[in-house]
C-alpha cells in the first residue's frame, strides 16, 4: 500500500499553536479538561477511578449505548467505536475494496476520502461540486458515473470543505440508487450536530434507510479533537467484520476517552448548545464579511459544520495568499491547494467570537490592500 502525503496536514501542523487567528482547522475550538469537567459535572474524582484497561473493540456498552441515543431508531448493537472517523474509514475501505474496483467520490473532499481507495489500486471517479450548484450534486449525475465495476458510493454530507447540506429527499434517492445496484454506500457525517438553522435536526442516512453505512464523530462539533472518539453505524454482520479488522489498529479506545466521550455525550445539548450560539454568531459574521468584500471574495453560504469554501479574485495561487496573509496579519487559513484547487481557500469559523471578529478585521485589511 503506497499513499501520497496528506497535502493539509503540512500546512496544519506548521501553523498550529503558532498564528494568532488560526481559521484553517475544521473543528469548534477544543476546550480544556477543566472546562469539560465543568459541562458535564463530573466530579474529578471520577476520573481518578477509572480502570486504565482495555475495553471491548466494539467500545464499552454505555458508550454505545449513549451514541445510539443521537439517532433516532439505532441500536447499539449496530455501533463500533472507533478511534476518529479515520480509523474507521480505512477499515470499511479495506473490507470493501480490491484492486481495480470503481469508487465514486464527490470533489472537492477531505483527501482521506479518495486518496485511501487510490492506494489500494482502485479507480476513482469524481462526482464534481461546484459553488455554482451550492456544492449539492443532482442524482443524475450520480447515476452518470455508475457502471457494473462500481463497488463503492461515498457521500460526505454535512460537506467539508462547503458546508453543504443534502436535502433529505436527495439522501433517501441516493440511497435508493445505490441500494437497487447494490452498492456499499457510506455517509460520513462529522458534521451532524452542527446545523446553522435553529429549526434543523439533521438526519442521519442510516435513519433514512438503514442500507447506508455511517460514519460519526464528537471530536470536531464538540470540540473534543484530543479525545479521538468516533464510530461507524452499520448492519451487524458488516460491523463484526469492522470488529475484527479493528484487532490490527488501535484494538479499543483508551477508557478515558470512553469515559469522557461518554460523559459529553450525556451532556450533548450543553456543549452543543454552547457552541452553536457562536458558531451561529460567526456564521453571520462571515457572510456580512464576504458581502463586504463581494469585489474580491465569493462563497456558498454553509448550512452546517464550521467550514466554508470561500473564492477569491486576485493573481496569485491560494499557497501564495495564505502566505502572504500569514505574514502580513497572522491570520491562517487554508490554501484551495489542500483540496487540489486554485483561486480559493477554506475557512474555518469554529473559534470564540470575539477573536473571529478581529480576524475577520485582519482579513478585511489585507484584502483591501490587495486592491480589486
Amino acid at each position: 500500500m503506497k499513499i501520497k502525503d496528506f497535502i493539509m496536514e503540512e500546512w496544519l501542523m506548521r501553523n498550529r499553536g503558532v498564528v494568532r487567528h488560526n481559521l484553517g482547522e475544521s473543528g469548534v475550538a477544543d476546550y480544556r479538561l477543566s472546562e469539560l469537567i465543568d459541562m458535564c459535572g463530573i466530579d474529578p474524582r471520577e476520573l481518578l477511578d477509572i480502570k486504565l484497561e482495555d475495553e471491548s473493540t466494539y467500545g464499552s456498552p454505555l458508550l454505545r449505548g449513549e451514541i445510539a441515543r443521537t439517532y433516532e431508531g439505532i441500536p447499539p448493537e449496530k455501533i463500533l467505536v472507533t478511534t476518529g472517523t479515520s480509523e474507521g474509514l480505512f477499515i470499511l475501505f479495506n473490507l470493501l475494496l480490491e484492486p481495480g474496483d470503481e469508487v465514486i467520490v464527490q470533489f472537492p473532499e477531505f483527501q482521506s476520502l479518495y486518496e485511501l481507495p487510490l492506494s489500494l489500486g482502485c479507480d476513482v471517479k469524481f462526482l464534481r461540486l461546484n459553488a455554482d450548484n451550492d456544492y449539492i450534486f443532482d442524482d443524475a449525475d450520480l447515476k452518470a458515473l455508475i457502471t457494473d465495476k462500481t463497488r463503492l458510493i461515498i457521500i460526505n454530507n454535512p460537506h467539508n470543505p462547503s458546508g453543504s447540506l443534502l436535502p433529505d429527499d436527495t439522501v433517501a434517492e441516493i440511497i435508493d440508487i445505490a441500494k437497487r445496484r447494490g452498492i456499499p454506500l457510506i455517509f460520513d457525517e462529522h458534521y451532524r450536530f452542527l446545523p446553522i438553522d435553529p429549526n434543523t435536526r439533521i438526519k442521519s442516512a442510516c435513519e433514512i434507510d438503514d442500507y447506508a453505512i455511517c460514519t460519526g464523530s464528537i471530536v470536531k462539533c464538540f470540540g473534543l479533537m484530543g479525545l479521538r472518539m468516533g464510530w461507524l453505524v452499520a448492519n451487524e454482520n458488516l460491523l463484526e467484520r469492522c470488529r475484527s479488522f479493528k484487532d490490527y489498529t488501535t484494538h479499543t479506545l483508551s477508557p478515558i476517552s470512553d469515559y469522557l466521550s461518554r460523559r459529553a455525550l450525556m451532556s450533548r445539548e450543553t456543549i452543543l448548545g454552547r457552541n452553536l450560539a457562536f458558531i451561529r454568531e460567526n456564521h453571520r459574521l462571515l457572510c456580512e464579511f464576504v458581502e463586504r468584500q463581494s469585489r474580491r471574495l465569493s462563497f456558498v453560504p454553509p448550512k452546517a459544520g464550521v467550514v466554508s469554501f470561500v473564492h477569491y479574485r486576485a493573481e496569485l495561487s491560494s499557497d501564495e495568499l495564505a502566505s502572504r496573509l500569514i505574514e502580513a496579519e497572522n491570520v491562517f487559513v487554508l490554501p484551495g491547494s489542500s483540496f487540489e484547487l486554485e483561486g480559493c481557500f477554506r475557512l474555518g469559523y469554529g473559534i470564540p467570537t470575539e477573536q473571529f471578529k478581529d480576524a475577520l478585521k485582519r482579513m478585511s485589511r489585507f484584502f483591501e490592500a490587495l486592491g480589486s
